[in-house]
């Protein structure tokens, strides 16, 4: 016969079965689901299309499925593998009937900002958002000096720079080659400025113009009547027999004296020198005379 106590165990024996029994009996009567996967599980920039995939393992009570995004439905499967047009960043939810049986973000993504790249300095590679330090440009991919883009030091050189047709000068040592003249900072040819090719105008005579000196010549003449170089001692400089001696006769060889001949004295100069001579003449011819008038009267 079972006493008191015996009868105390076995009732708290079944109570706590009953408590443990219970909560595994409402666990089964509850809906279940999963959504498996967003694909992409963030956006840049909404609307955005993904993929969802989502399944209803237990629906006990057949109730609705809604697969939702902020409020609107998606779809209303129990499950499914499908493509949505997403208007916002927000949780996609499933829902069995009033319940919620899962939910998963789909969030916006946010560019990460690109730093500035520190400028470049002398001779460094640039372009693009690559910049140079002040004072210099990006030419042809390199942080040169503008005024000297050829220099890679940045420095203006210790030699001149010499300049061909229709480049800029007139900046430090840069100098325009023989035969162009730097005009308006651009190297051109000096009888036509104008032109962008340097070429001299038709016509022109490709000789320099010589500028003839006033100051005094001393040296020699050597050379033909017609063709007589002078060697000017003071100036270094060669000037046609034509500049000096005027025109010639032929082409025979000449000397200076031959060229310019000295003055000879006139007759007035030799009897103020020698007036003997011409006194004596004077009276020969005044006796002469008087024997003439004296014959004649006879």
């Amino acid at each position: 016969m079972l006493n008191f106590k015996s009868m105390k165990q076995i009732i708290l024996s079944l109570i706590i079965s009953l408590f443990l029994f219970i909560p595994n009996v409402y666990a089964s009567i509850l809906p279940e689901g999963t959504i498996s996967s967003i694909s992409p599980s963030s956006c840049a920039d909404f609307p955005c299309s993904v993929s969802i995939s989502w399944n209803v393992t237990n629906n006990p009570d057949g109730e609705g499925v809604e697969l939702s995004n902020n409020g609107s439905v998606l779809s209303s499967g129990a499950s499914g593998s499908q493509n949505f047009t997403i208007s916002s960043a927000s949780n996609i939810v499933l829902n069995v009937g009033s319940t919620q049986v899962d939910s998963k973000s789909l969030g916006l993504v946010v560019p990460t900002a690109t730093p500035t790249p520190a400028p470049k300095t002398c001779n460094q590679d640039c372009g693009g958002l690559v910049s140079c330090v002040s004072g210099l440009s990006c030419i042809s991919g390199k942080c040169r000096l503008p005024s000297y883009p050829n220099e890679s030091s940045c420095q203006a050189p210790s030699y001149p720079e010499y300049r061909s047709c229709n480049q800029s000068c007139g900046g430090g040592n840069q100098q325009c080659l023989s035969g162009l003249s730097c005009i308006n900072n651009v190297c051109r040819h000096p009888q036509n400025p104008n032109d962008t090719s340097c070429s001299a105008p038709a016509g022109a005579s490709s000789a320099t113009a010589v500028t003839p000196t006033k100051s005094p010549i001393s040296g020699s003449v050597l050379g033909s009547k017609s063709s007589i170089t002078a060697i000017i001692s003071d100036t270094s400089e060669a000037t046609s027999a034509g500049e000096i001696l005027g025109t010639q006769i032929d082409d025979q060889p000449t000397s200076i004296s031959e060229a310019n001949p000295p003055q000879q004295p006139g007759l007035m100069d030799k009897i103020k020198s020698n007036p003997l001579p011409a006194v004596i003449l004077l009276g020969g011819l005044a006796a002469l005379g008087f024997s003439l008038y004296k014959l004649k009267k006879g």
